[in-house]
């Protein structure tokens, strides 16, 4: 049912595990807005087995150009990083590299304003 359409929601499923390995996480800006959930899923498959994908979208269901991507190894995200950064896909110029957390990031610096 991952990708099925209700009531004009997309059904976003994916399974849990305890482990996983950071390094095959991975972010992929610049994206099509055309470009689905599904679209990315069939395209991004050729790297390797996809544990979880998440195209980000805007309230009203709009792409945000952007996803995640958790493949089972590390090596294929790896591979994915190396073929896929700079290629084109549906006319736009993809951006991929290893998502890492906003503390990763920025490090002990970060600040956080609270309201």
């Amino acid at each position: 049912m991952n990708n099925t359409q209700i009531n004009g929601s997309t059904i976003y499923t994916s399974l849990v595990s305890q482990g996983f390995e950071d390094k095959a996480n991975i972010i992929v800006r610049n994206l099509s807005i055309e470009l689905s959930q599904s679209d990315l899923c069939k395209h991004f498959e050729k790297y390797g087995k996809i544990k979880s994908l998440k195209l980000e979208t805007f309230p009203n269901g709009k792409s945000r150009g952007f996803c995640y991507i958790q493949f089972e190894s590390k090596e294929a995200a790896e591979k994915c990083i190396k073929e896929g950064n700079g290629s084109e896909l549906e006319g736009s110029k993809m951006e991929v590299m290893i998502h890492q957390n906003k503390k990763e990031r920025f490090g002990d610096s970060l600040i956080v304003a609270r309201p």
